[in-house]
């Protein structure tokens, strides 16, 4: 419930809403809160996250929203950022933006009914009008790419013209890269004050916490900066499978086949039926 206060209170603070009499025909959005465990690593605690998310899949299209996709990252694009990095022996940082789809301001009118265990006394019959997005509508992604790209241009960050998550800046002998995905951003460049900047500027339009690089979208990052590489891996995502799957306590193996298993060498001759399936087309 401790978790739930502080959602709750994040929210009020940050003025997601404001309480109305709702309008004649109002049909406001239901919400619903969501607990989850955000399990540790590198040092950081194991802790309890709750979040209040809108019920958007009652939302009218044209009526509550407009356009909806948001980009992401391709791989592609992480690893070859990742390269330049190590090649380049950037300094990094990793930055993950607090209640982030609580910045960008709705340019549609919703209702929403009150949060369940928080309905104001006196005021139990009306509604929120939303002032901010909020997780679960359809747009809140894409309100808060915007708002998170208007944070980078002011920064003199350019994004990138095969993908948009990818920011770079060059000024001089500098070059400082900048990867988002969503509300975690993994930030590098060849001078270390600009790590310092770049925080700065961050933490003057969010609310932002500093983690450490070693983790993003899901990829361990272990570095080796004398040698100038980096190494990726998703081992504990394998743990994890194995983990929901009921897996862990099983003997490991050491081959990926069952060795029982005996394939048919190259020059075993096949049927007719395969013979003409294998002759070239005209």
């Amino acid at each position: 419930m401790k978790a739930f206060e502080e959602e709750y209170n994040s929210l009020i603070e940050n003025k997601t809403w404001r309480l109305v009499t709702p309008p004649p025909g109002c049909t406001p959005l239901s919400c619903k809160w969501i607990g989850k465990v955000k399990p540790a690593y590198d040092n950081i605690q194991e802790r309890y996250k709750g979040r209040l998310i809108a019920v958007g899949c009652a939302q009218q299209p044209g009526k509550d929203y407009d356009q909806l996709y948001s980009p992401v990252p391709h791989h592609e694009s992480i690893k070859a950022a990742l390269t330049e990095i190590a090649f380049r022996n950037m300094e990094v940082a990793q930055f993950d933006i607090k209640t982030a789809f609580l910045y960008a301001k709705l340019d549609k009118i919703i209702y929403m009914k009150q949060p369940e265990g928080f309905v104001v006394k006196g005021r139990e019959n009306d509604v929120c009008l939303l002032e901010k997005s909020l997780y679960g509508l359809r747009q809140a992604p894409l309100l808060f790419f915007k708002e998170n790209d208007k944070v980078m241009h002011k920064f003199g960050l350019e994004s990138c013209d095969g993908d948009r998550c990818i920011y770079i800046r060059r000024t001089g002998d500098e070059l400082t890269i900048v990867i988002t995905h969503v509300n975690d951003s993994f930030v590098a460049s060849t001078r270390k004050e600009v790590l310092v900047d770049i925080a700065t500027h961050m933490g003057n339009n969010f609310t932002i916490s500093s983690v450490p690089p070693t983790r993003y979208v899901g990829l361990n990052i272990h570095r080796d900066r004398a040698t100038r590489r980096i190494f990726l891996s998703q081992s504990h995502m394998v743990e994890k499978l194995c983990k929901r799957f009921k897996m862990s306590d099983l003997p490991p193996k050491l081959i990926p086949a069952d060795p029982s298993v005996h394939l048919a060498s190259d020059n075993v001759s096949m049927g007719e039926g395969e013979n003409l399936l294998s002759v070239p087309l005209p």
